[in-house]
C-alpha cells in the first residue's frame, strides 16, 4: 500500500490541523438554498480528500470514506482492514457465465473484466471475431486480491487503469457494439449509476448492448447482499429498469441469472 514515507512526520500533524480547520469552517456555513449547493459540494470533496489522506498516511483504502483522521491510526497496521475485507472476500459467489444473446460477432467492446478477470476470460471465449477491447483495469477496487493478475495489453486490448467513474469519461463518441459493466452499478450511488449508463447509451452504434449483473435485494437476502461490502445501496429490477429508460434505452431485459436465484442480468438495446 501507498503510504507517506515516515521520514516527513510532521506533515501528519500539520494535514490534521487543516483538516479540522476546514471541516469547521465548512460547519458553520448551513446551505439556506440551491445556490448553496456549491457549500455541499466542499464538504464532500473534503470527505473524499480525508479519505485519500487515510490512504497515504496509513494504507487505508480510499473508499473506506466514514474513518477520519482520529480513527484511522488505530486501524493503521495493525492489518485488521485487510483481515476484514479478506473474510468478505471469501463470500463472493461463483462466478457464472453471463447468457447474452447476439454479442458473438462484436468488433469493438468497453468492459469492465470482473473480479479476479473471470469475466473477460468468458467473453474472449465466445467473440467469434477478434473485437477491440477497451478493458477497465479499477486497482482500487476493495476486493482486488494479492492473486489478481495485472490484464497485459495486446494488439486489440487497450487497458484504462481508472476507477468506474473516472471511466464514464472515456465513453464519448458511438463507437462500440457492446459495453460490459460487470457488478459495477450496485456500487455506484443512483446519480453516478444514472450518467455512467446514459455514457453507456451514447457511446453505443445503432442496435448496441449494454448488458451486467446485478444482485436484486431482498430481505430475506440482505446479510449476504451486504456481505459484498462494495455494495453502496439495495438495488431492484424496477430501479435498473427505471435507470435504463432514463438513459435512453428502448429495449430493457432483466432476467435470472441460471445459477444463482438472487442474482440478475440486465441486457438493453439502443433500438
Amino acid at each position: 500500500m501507498s503510504v507517506l514515507p515516515n521520514r516527513v512526520p510532521f506533515l501528519r500533524l500539520i494535514i490534521h490541523k487543516v483538516r479540522r480547520l476546514l471541516w469547521k469552517i465548512l460547519s458553520e456555513i448551513s446551505p439556506q438554498n440551491l445556490v448553496d449547493e456549491q457549500i455541499m459540494s466542499y464538504r464532500d470533496r473534503l470527505a473524499l480528500l480525508e479519505s485519500h489522506v487515510n490512504w497515504r498516511l496509513y494504507g487505508i483504502p480510499a473508499q473506506i470514506h466514514n474513518i477520519k483522521l482520529e480513527q484511522a491510526q488505530l486501524f493503521s497496521g495493525s492489518g485488521e482492514v485487510e483481515w476484514a475485507l479478506e473474510k468478505f472476500r471469501k463470500n463472493l459467489k461463483i462466478f457464472s457465465p453471463p447468457v447474452i444473446e447476439n454479442i458473438s460477432d462484436v468488433e469493438s467492446v468497453f468492459m469492465f473484466p470482473g473480479d479476479e478477470n473471470l469475466e473477460l476470460t468468458y467473453f474472449k471465449t465466445i467473440f467469434s471475431k477478434s473485437p477491440r477491447i477497451t478493458v477497465i483495469e479499477d486497482k482500487s477496487d476493495l476486493f482486488r486480491s494479492g492473486e489478481h493478475q495485472d490484464i497485459i495489453e495486446q494488439k486489440n486490448v487497450q487497458v484504462l487503469i481508472v476507477n468506474a467513474t473516472e471511466a464514464a469519461a472515456r465513453l464519448t463518441t458511438s463507437e462500440f457494439d457492446f459495453v460490459w459493466l460487470s457488478s459495477v452499478v450496485e456500487r455506484l450511488t443512483p446519480l453516478q449509476s444514472q450518467i455512467l449508463l446514459k455514457r453507456a447509451f451514447s457511446a453505443l452504434i445503432p442496435n448496441g448492448i449494454c448488458a451486467g449483473y446485478f444482485e436484486e435485494y431482498s430481505l430475506t437476502n440482505a446479510g449476504m447482499y451486504w456481505a459484498d461490502v462494495r455494495r453502496v445501496r439495495p438495488l431492484t429490477s424496477e430501479f435498473i429498469h427505471l435507470l435504463a429508460k432514463n438513459a435512453g434505452f428502448r429495449i430493457v431485459k432483466i432476467y435470472q441469472d441460471s445459477t444463482v436465484s438472487s442474482r440478475y442480468i440486465y441486457n438493453l438495446t439502443t433500438a
